[in-house]
């Protein structure tokens, strides 16, 4: 097969009418400058910055810093404003610079909720795609005027005899459930949803600061009830062990099962070696029936959050970081470490839920007999350095490092 080239004339027709559409379209190119308003960073304390420079910010405005931190404008000066932050500050500080928005926080609203588990920021906490709605609406609006308000003219009804007939509750009338642990509010709550079945109540079900068994245990049986399609179910909040069965992790146990840990939050090991030094975690084991019982046992988020390294390292096998969710309760942002582990499931950038498999237990490719070792980081150091290690250095332990069994303890979610 041969080819024949083009004719020098046709070639020169063809190179001047690309230039001649490249000079038409520069003709019609009209360039808009867009101006912006950016302020900088003055000062950073716990979970507040002072911005300097945004004469235009209005109050409760969104405001956007590095790395991809956003925060809410509250208090506003003639020297400056004051900006909630929302996650984790560890890496602002003076200098860097803040832009507006122009909006508020806002959040998604409409028909498309329904049915869905979500975080209180509207990202999807199920299997489901991405929450893709029509409206949004900020999370701080003025409520309407009372003599605006529809008059309460239907009664709710739960569908307990003894409640109904003692307690008259009106649709759009706030009713507030009180009791101590382990009375049956939350049984109450779910039958209340439960007889609102083709009545015309949407509901909305916020769990907040509940185990991931009892929500998934909570969702199934809306789903059940086919009460799913007219309730949208609202997680917030809650750490969990990172290893155990579902049996096991519906206990009150800290670590679950026959699970321990082999070494514990700050003690000096290795003693007497060349590589003494602090423990900034948990180690996980699980060595009955037999030694190295635990191989390969599933490895699971503690909390929900977004990978920010997933790889191996050398002496350390792979390492998952986690910057996980901020806690609802206070806004404290924590990083998770899972190293010596195998198998990964999940890569950088990628979000995770509370209790999803991450990687399975391993022996950092055989440095060490089979574990999790398991670290929480109120800093952003493990995700500038996934490896970081104190050493002997106490101080750097007790800044970077918090013991995880007892923030566990503390913040581990419970049935309601």
């Amino acid at each position: 097969m041969t080819s024949t080239a083009p004719a020098p004339a046709t070639l020169q027709r063809v190179v001047r009418g690309a230039f001649a559409d490249i000079a038409e379209r520069l003709q019609d190119f009209k360039p808009q400058l867009v101006p912006r308003e950016v302020g900088t960073i003055a000062s950073v304390s716990t979970g507040i910055a002072r911005v300097h420079g945004l004469p235009g910010v209005g109050f409760e405005e969104l405001l956007l810093f590095p790395g991809g931190l956003s925060g809410i404008a509250f208090n506003l000066d003639e020297n400056g404003v004051d900006v909630v932050l929302l996650g984790g500050y560890a890496h602002l500080h003076a200098g860097q610079e803040v832009q507006r928005t122009g909006r508020v926080v806002d959040v998604a609203v409409g028909d498309e909720l329904l049915g869905r588990v979500i975080d209180p920021l509207g990202r999807p906490l199920d299997e489901g795609a991405r929450v893709a709605t029509r409206e949004r609406l900020p999370i701080e609006r003025p409520a309407a005027a009372i003599m605006d308000r529809a008059s309460v003219t239907e009664p709710l009804q739960t569908g307990l005899k003894v409640i109904d007939s003692l307690i008259p509750i009106g649709r759009g009338q706030r009713e507030l459930i009180l009791g101590d642990r382990q009375t049956g509010k939350t049984a109450i709550a779910i039958d209340t949803i439960f007889n609102q079945h083709d009545k015309g109540v949407l509901c909305v079900y916020c769990a907040i600061g509940q185990r991931t068994s009892a929500v998934a245990k909570a969702v199934a049986k809306l789903r059940e009830k086919g009460a799913l399609a007219y309730t949208v179910v609202v997680v917030a909040d809650g750490y969990d062990a990172p290893i155990g069965t579902a049996a096991e992790r519906k206990t009150d146990d800290i670590w679950p099962g026959k699970w321990f840990d082999a070494t514990g939050f700050a003690r000096r090991y290795r003693v007497g070696t060349p590589s003494e030094a602090y423990h900034t975690g948990a180690d996980l084991n699980l060595n009955e029936p037999y030694w190295d019982a635990d191989k390969l046992s599933p490895v699971y988020a503690a909390a929900s959050g977004v990978v920010t390294f997933s790889n191996r390292v050398a002496g350390w096998g792979t390492i998952i970081i986690i910057r996980h969710d901020p806690l609802v309760s206070s806004g404290q942002v924590l990083y998770g470490r899972y190293s010596h582990v195998t198998d990964p499931r999940v890569a950088v950038g990628d979000r995770v839920v509370r209790g999803q498999q991450i990687a399975r237990v391993g022996n950092a490719e055989g440095v060490f007999a089979y574990h999790l070792h398991f670290d929480l980081s109120p800093t952003a150091i493990l995700e500038t350095q996934p490896w970081h290690w104190p050493k002997l250095n106490w101080n750097a332990l007790m800044t970077n490092y918090i013991d995880p069994q007892a923030f566990i303890r503390q913040h581990r979610p419970k049935d309601r």
